[in-house]
């Protein structure tokens, strides 16, 4: 390969056609001298500021992005995350809140409840929202079946338990204050960013991971 940035679409993948016969190897490697980068991401571009009293910037992203990570120069940036701001009850399908603070937040349906309690053996929960209505929290299924009504012996889970305490929100634009954040929005297809110290929007290299596997092999 030469230099430079090779961008997939689809995982590269190599089955036994790819292989060398009588002993005799295959090698994918970089030209002497050369620096190639196969890559799984999007490089977001054309940013903007939006909020220049909180320097908040933009940029279109592909209709398609779908990522909890974004990287810039290198340095991977946070999902914007805080404390639950409203007490919450259990209800049938979620939770009733104290009051409706969340139901006027940007796209409640793209955010989450991060729970900080052990959901079985070394796993922690992290549920999307179906909607918020005033003060009525609709859970995403089947993730809020399987924390708030699962249980199994051995598995540490009682009913209700794990569902009703949510810890933290995440991926919230009205949460977007502290340098090294970042929020995506889905409907909008736009990433906003607050930079961190010596970043320049202008310039930086922000990638955003666009496929879930870089490379795949298969044979027998």
């Amino acid at each position: 390969l030469e230099n430079g940035t090779y961008r997939l679409t689809q995982p590269l993948r190599f089955g036994p056609l790819d292989s060398g016969t009588n002993g005799h190897d295959v090698v994918w490697a970089g030209a002497p001298g050369a620096t190639a980068v196969i890559s799984g991401a999007d490089r977001i571009s054309g940013w903007k500021l939006i909020n220049a009293s909180k320097n908040i910037w933009a940029a279109p992203v592909p209709a398609t992005l779908r990522t909890r990570q974004i990287y810039v120069n290198g340095a991977r940036a946070s999902m914007t995350i805080g404390r639950v701001p409203v007490r919450v009850r259990a209800a049938w399908n979620g939770y009733t809140a104290s009051s409706s603070v969340m139901s006027h937040w940007r796209n409640p349906n793209q955010m989450e409840f991060v729970y900080d309690r052990q959901l079985g053996q070394m796993a922690e929960a992290i549920c999307p929202i179906d909607g918020i209505t005033g003060t009525d929290i609709a859970m995403g299924e089947p993730c809020w079946n399987n924390t708030s009504r699962r249980w199994r012996s051995g598995e540490l889970v009682d009913f209700g338990k794990v569902g009703t305490t949510p810890t933290y929100v995440e991926n919230v634009y009205e949460l977007l204050t502290h340098p090294g954040e970042f929020y995506l929005d889905n409907s909008a297809h736009r990433l906003y960013y607050i930079p961190r110290a010596g970043e320049v929007m202008a310039t930086a290299d922000v990638e955003a991971p666009a496929i879930q596997t870089l490379i795949e092999g298969a044979g027998t």
